[in-house]
């Protein structure tokens, strides 16, 4: 057997590349989601996410730039020169015209290789810096362009790839965008708060002492200043008792760290609302729960000179329903960042599957070759293929998310032999399986091949396969078994997947679509399973049916329509 060394060492090399290269883009897509959870400023996230653009793409020069409401001209938030030197003065608007306003009225990233050769060579104002290739990117909030992204000077110029990657990254600098002019307004809203207050003391004083909840005025010192009636009553001391008192004194020992938490992150100027259940222990040494809600008054300058803190007590509330208080402790999390975070970890829930495959192989390559000194060409050219297939899983992977989360309507399509996708996942899965000791029992008719997202089917069958999986875990003393089947009626290929574990509860059965609804436990997935097999079915204009079935487990049937591939 002749073995070709030279090519094999080198295709290897080239495979390792790439799926390096695949995984660095993928751990700065994740930096720049993290950039964007961050309470800073837009041009301080901008700036970090453009670094990370050209790490990833290689440019020289670029800038970030915010565009006028009628789309007529933008200022640059901060210029990256490169080596070259420009004469322009950086904070005047310049007026979109060329390649920049094709961009804008686009709104598609567009890029331009031979600039000096181009129609749009004729727009450069004197004293810009030397281009030889460019790249703009829209960023886009609620339809509307706001603002741009370019980059310059990239060595062998810019491709269609860079033109996906970047997209991804002219969206996180959007939605960034977005969330410091939501922060502004909140800000706003905040000083004309603080300004009223200031001019209405007389009504404040009147309402802050004959509300119904306790109201407590705190110095920075967290010494009271100032506490109504009804907290007063609350815990049983008198104003004058009160008075010299620090919230650590009457707050229950094992409460203390919330009270300095917030101290900290208050100091810190994150936030400037906080809310949550504590202890206080009164003067009678009874304990007192209550929901606390503080606001951070600030001077002109921007100093703590005060904390407000409305106190509610829900003493008897925890009483009644003691079991479920201790299973609960409030946090402040904002609602949308902790969405995208969850997101964040579901991606790579998904992806982590092919990358065990892929180091797999790669693992087997070199054990073969560090251990024998030499592989088998047949081997080794399949094994690169299986290591190819994978690395393109993930970037399809991605892909998908990516659709599911803009919500788009289409997907790529390749002709799919269901039976092969089946197969493919049952000996992936074949291990778990015998571990597991399941059963499985196929039953695949003869079928047509369909026009599909090949990736996406994949996903439908190994999320299914595994829930079934994770509810015979739930299961004890008896015979585990999934069958799997496929037919063809008229113009419609069906999948079923049985299995005789537990069943669904018939309350959440119109719930299982919905995205991070899961009954497993923590560390049993993101609930977005069963959410992306219903968006792969219908995307492919299928449907999909789970019912609970006589075997006291669940059958999940899937009817695909045979289509063209342009319907699809």
């Amino acid at each position: 057997m002749r073995y070709y060394w030279g090519k094999t060492r080198q295709e290897i090399k080239q495979t390792l590349d790439l799926t390096k290269k695949r995984l660095d883009e993928i751990e700065l897509l994740l930096k720049g989601t993290a950039i964007v959870l961050e309470n800073c400023s837009f041009k301080q996230m901008a700036k970090q996410i453009f670094d990370l653009c050209q790490e990833l793409i290689g440019a020289t020069a670029g800038y970030v730039a915010l565009v006028s409401e009628e789309c007529r001209e933008n200022v640059a938030l901060f210029l990256d020169t490169g080596e070259s030197a420009c004469t322009l003065e950086p904070k005047l608007p310049i007026p979109l015209r060329g390649l920049r306003k094709y961009a804008c009225q686009s709104g598609k990233t567009v890029f331009e290789n031979n600039f000096t050769e181009s129609t749009y060579y004729k727009y450069l104002p004197q004293g810009h810096i030397a281009i030889e290739n460019v790249l703009f990117s829209p960023l886009v909030t609620k339809g509307k362009v706001v603002g741009l992204l370019g980059l310059a000077n990239k060595k062998n110029g810019f491709s269609d790839y860079d033109v996906n990657l970047i997209q991804s990254f002219s969206e996180l600098m959007a939605l960034a965008l977005d969330n410091s002019r939501k922060m502004d307004i909140l800000h706003d809203n905040e000083e004309r708060f603080k300004a009223v207050s200031q001019r209405s003391e007389n009504r404040f004083r009147t309402i802050f002492e004959n509300a119904p909840v306790g109201i407590v005025l705190v110095d920075p010192n967290t010494i009271i200043s100032l506490a109504n009636s009804a907290f007063c009553k609350m815990v049983d001391y008198t104003k004058q008792e009160l008075e010299n008192k620090t919230m650590f004194d009457i707050s229950h020992p094992e409460d203390l760290v919330i009270t300095a938490s917030f101290l900290k992150e208050a100091a810190l100027g994150n936030k400037n609302y906080f809310y949550y259940k504590k202890r206080y222990i009164s003067k009678t040494g009874k304990i007192v729960w209550a929901n606390v809600a503080i606001s951070v008054l600030k001077d002109i300058n921007g100093n703590i000179e005060n904390y407000l803190v409305m106190v509610e007590d829900i003493t008897q509330k925890i009483e009644a329903e003691e079991q479920l208080a201790k299973a609960r402790r409030k946090a402040a999390v904002d609602e949308k960042l902790a969405a995208l975070g969850t997101l964040a970890a579901g991606i790579a829930h998904e992806i982590n599957q092919p990358l065990n495959s892929l180091k797999v192989n790669v693992d087997s390559i070199l054990y073969c070759y560090e251990k024998f000194g030499k592989i088998d060409e047949g081997e080794l050219i399949a094994k690169l293929k299986s290591i190819s297939q994978e690395t393109e899983g993930i970037s399809s992977i991605i892909n998908n998310v990516r659709s599911f989360v803009r919500n788009e309507r289409s997907l790529s399509v390749e002709p799919c032999d269901i039976n092969n996708i089946i197969e493919n996942v049952l000996q992936k899965m074949e291990k778990e399986l015998k571990d597991n000791k399941i059963i499985l029992v196929r039953n695949l008719k003869d079928i047509p091949c369909i026009k599909g997202n090949r990736t996406g089917l994949e996903t439908v069958v190994v999320n299914l396969l595994n829930n079934s999986v994770k509810a015979f875990k739930r299961t004890v003393n008896k015979q585990k078994e999934i069958a799997v089947s496929t037919l063809v009626e008229e113009r419609n290929i069906y999948i079923e997947i049985s299995d005789n574990a537990t069943g669904i509860n018939e309350s959440i059965l119109d719930m299982i679509y919905d995205p991070f609804f899961t009954t497993g436990a923590v560390n049993e997935g993101m609930g977005l399973g069963l959410t992306m097999v219903h968006w792969v079915v219908k995307r492919h204009q299928g449907n999909i049916e789970i019912t609970n079935n006589n075997q006291g487990g669940v059958t999940c049937r899937i009817q695909i329509p045979i289509l063209p591939e342009e319907n699809l």
